[in-house]
Formats: structure tokens, C-alpha cells, sequence
């Protein structure tokens, strides 16, 4: 049987109400979550409230920026440059307030409109009143890739050399170009006084101007070796002859004596040591325990008297041996090597080489 009219009523209705449905679903998800958006923008309005009231302004300040980035209002506005000015960011307070007169005088339904009016118009008054001002001069706006920054706040290429309000303080002035040596000052500003920041910006060295000059430098310096250096010219060439050296005999002469006259520094200890003591049968008599103890090295300095005088009479000999020959010789002085040796079997002079 054919369907009747009112089954096909119903068949058309409900094709339509599966669409409808889900338009209707999902407008509830919206106003679902806008409503979550506003309860959590009026719980940080009433946080930052009771910041502000327990005077932790910066906690404020965060709390109300976040509400505002969900919804900004004129009453916002005027918070949050209240805010501002009682933490002394009197530039942002000013800003704030100017921006809430604006809105206000726009929109004459807002709550309280007189009242926050005039709250923000004594910022703007208060505000200006606290800040000191800082111009930017020397610098042209034709500058490549210019970029002027004051307390770390990008300025419009249209207030270079124009008074900017700035909080008071210490403020760094940086100003950077293409092609140039970033300058950084910093500057005291005192409220209500304006000071002047005159930039110079000074070039940087280019790579071909630096590869240039080193090139240069090197030719230069090439040139200036080449002229400087010695010709390999050995035609003709001569090699000197030297005469006779006398440096070998009198070095060994001095060291003879100093050894000499060592071995005379220990006899005199030795004689020294033994005081009233005698020598019988190579060993020490003496009237007494205290001189016998210090008669005890005088056998030691007898020894070393005796190697000491042997050796440097030998070595002092020599020396003045090897001097006359080489004086006599008119030649260089031979290769000899004179020096003197002592051990436990031979104490003497030995000579290497020819005379």
C-alpha cells in the first residue's frame, strides 16, 4: 500500500529535525563555554580586587590583564590604571586612562560612567605630573633598518628628536641600524625634567674593506722583505778566518785557582778543627770529650784540602800551559779539552785532543 499522508508528514519531519537538532547541540556547547569564559573573567576581577586591596598591585595588574584578554570593558580599563599608577608604571597608567575616557565619551550606557569618567581624567592628570620625558636626537629616519628602543619599547620612527614620556629612572636609550655599531646609553630621568640622548652611530668595518687592507698589508710587508733580505750571492766569497781563541785556557786558569784556593779554605778548617788537639797514629788526641767532637771533621777537611790543592794546582798549570801555545800559535786555538778529575784512585789533570 502506498504510505499515507501523514507517514510522509513524519518521515519529512524527521529528516529535518536531524539537522536542527545538531545546530541546536552545538549551540548549546557555545553558550556552554562563553558561560564558563565569563564566571572564570568575574573570578579573576574579584581575585585581582582583593589583591589590589592587600596591596600587591603586581599580582593585580597579571590578574586583570587576563580578564581583559577575555573581554575589556571601560571599567576594566580603569583598574587596571589605577593599578598602574599606585606600582609606578605611570606611562601604562596614563595610557590605560586615556584609552577609558575615550571609550567613555563613546559609550553613554556604561554603569557608573561619571564616576569612572572622572577616575580616569585624575589619572591622566596624575600620571602626566610624575613622568619625566626622554627625546632621541642626531639620528635620521632614512636610516636603514633603524630601530630605536626605550626602556625596551620599540619607538615610532615619528618621535625621534620628539619628548617621550617615560617612567622616571634609569632608562636605556638602544638604537641600532643596518650596516652600523648598535649604541646603548643609559640615562638617569628624573619626574617632570627632560633629557636630550645625542646618538652617533659609527660605521662598521665592511669584509672587503678589511680583506683590502690585509691584502695591502701583506704586499707591503712582501715588498719591505724582499728589499730588506740578503742576496745568495756566494761568488768571490772569502771565509774568514778567525784567530786563535784564548776563551778554553783562561776559563780553565780561573777554575784551577778557585779550586785552588779552595783546598786552602779547608786547611785552615782543618786547623781550625783540631785546636789543641794532636794526631798520633792517625787518630785524634785530645784533653777532652768536647774537643775530641770537634776535632771529629777535621780528617774530612784534610781530605778534601789535599784533592782540592792536587786538582786545582794541576788545572791552574794547564790553563796556563794551553794559554801560551795558543798565543804562540797564530792559528784557532786547538780542540782541547782540558779538566780536571778526582776519584776514590786518581786525582790529576786529563787532556783530550791535541795542543
Amino acid at each position: 500500500m502506498p504510505p499515507s499522508t501523514s507517514t510522509r508528514a513524519c518521515s519529512r519531519l524527521a529528516f529535518v529535525s536531524g539537522p536542527l537538532a545538531a545546530v541546536l547541540l552545538f549551540s548549546n556547547s557555545a553558550r556552554a563555554q562563553s558561560d564558563a569564559e565569563v564566571a572564570a573573567r568575574r573570578q579573576l576581577i574579584e581575585d585581582a580586587r582583593r589583591a589590589s586591596a592587600a596591596g600587591d598591585h603586581t599580582r593585580a595588574i597579571d590578574l586583570a590583564t587576563r580578564a581583559s584578554r577575555l573581554r575589556m570593558t571601560p571599567s576594566l580599563r580603569a583598574f587596571l590604571a589605577a593599578e598602574h599608577l599606585a606600582s609606578g608604571q605611570f606611562v601604562r597608567a596614563i595610557s590605560n586612562a586615556e584609552q577609558c575616557v575615550n571609550e567613555l565619551r563613546r559609550d553613554t550606557t556604561v554603569n557608573e560612567r561619571e564616576r569612572l569618567l572622572e577616575d580616569c581624567q585624575r589619572i591622566v592628570v596624575t600620571g602626566s605630573d610624575r613622568v619625566g620625558r626622554v627625546s632621541v636626537e642626531g639620528l635620521s629616519d632614512s636610516l636603514p633598518g633603524l630601530v630605536v628602543r626605550v626602556q625596551g619599547e620599540t619607538l615610532n620612527a615619528a618621535l625621534i628628536g620628539v619628548a617621550t614620556v617615560v617612567d622616571p629612572g634609569a632608562v636605556v636609550v638602544e638604537v641600532s641600524a643596518t650596516g652600523y655599531r648598535t649604541q646603548r646609553q643609559e640615562v638617569l630621568v628624573e619626574a617632570r625634567h627632560t633629557v636630550v640622548v645625542r646618538v652617533a652611530l659609527e660605521r662598521e668595518p665592511t669584509t672587503s674593506t678589511t680583506s683590502a687592507s690585509t691584502t695591502t698589508a701583506a704586499t707591503s710587508s712582501a715588498t719591505s722583505g724582499a728589499a730588506s733580505a740578503p742576496r745568495n750571492d756566494t761568488r768571490n766569497r772569502v771565509a774568514p778566518r778567525s784567530g786563535p781563541s784564548l776563551a778554553g785556557p783562561i776559563a780553565v786558569s780561573a777554575a784551577g785557582g778557585a779550586v785552588l784556593a779552595t783546598g786552602g779554605l779547608f786547611f785552615g778548617l782543618q786547623a781550625m778543627a783540631y785546636g789543641d788537639c794532636r794526631v798520633e797514629a792517625n787518630e785524634n788526641v785530645c784533653a777532652g770529650r768536647t774537643t775530641n767532637e770537634q776535632a771529629a771533621p777535621a780528617v774530612t777537611f784534610n781530605r778534601v784540602a789535599i784533592a782540592s790543592t792536587i786538582v786545582g794546582a794541576a788545572a791552574l798549570a794547564g790553563g796556563v800551559t794551553w794559554l801560551v801555545l795558543a798565543a804562540r800559535a797564530g792559528r784557532e786555538a786547538p780542540t782541547t779539552a782540558v779538566a780536571p778529575v778526582a776519584d776514590a784512585t786518581t786525582v790529576g789533570l786529563v787532556v783530550r785532543g791535541a795542543l
